[in-house]
């Protein structure tokens, strides 16, 4: 796992292929078993694949075509009552991301949809006591593309 973690970039072009079933399962299960703050269990995961939602969710992101071109994204919702609620859900992403890098997936976060909270909720017909975090767009690769290098350097 940490070759697949140390050679992981974010991803923005993805091709057709649909995550077959007992890897989406794999995924719900890492985010069942993420670490969160005293068990408080305060954020859900969305998994989306309609296309006119993931148009919805382009128009929220700037426009960018990865965003409808991923197979999968999962939005991560956080409970707005609760006093723990973005880190766990950050954690969970992290988790996530990890896990779809060992199972030979590509990944890409995508902040715009939680400057439009309100309108995704009411999108996925979600309870409004949450709002969004953060999405995270899943896929296979294109192997054209050119990996995204970190720009961010340990001190």
């Amino acid at each position: 796992m940490l070759e697949a973690l140390l050679n992981r970039s974010s991803c923005r072009e993805f091709n057709t292929k649909t995550i077959e079933k007992d890897k989406v399962e794999l995924l719900k299960k890492l985010i069942n078993s993420s670490p969160t703050a005293m068990n408080s269990q305060d954020f859900r995961a969305v998994f989306v694949t309609s296309k006119d939602i993931k148009e919805k969710f382009k128009s929220y992101n700037w426009d960018q075509p990865h965003v409808v071109d991923c197979p999968l994204i999962i939005v991560f919702l956080t409970d707005s009552t609760s006093k723990f609620n973005d880190v766990d859900a950050l954690i969970a992403t992290g988790l996530l991301t990890a896990g779809a890098t060992e199972l030979g997936l590509s990944t890409c976060i995508i902040g715009g949809i939680a400057q439009h909270s309100d309108d995704v909720i009411n999108l996925l017909k979600v309870d409004n006591k949450y709002k969004v975090t953060m999405g995270l767009c899943v896929g296979y690769s294109d192997a054209k593309s050119s990996p995204k290098e970190p720009v961010n350097k340990v001190l």
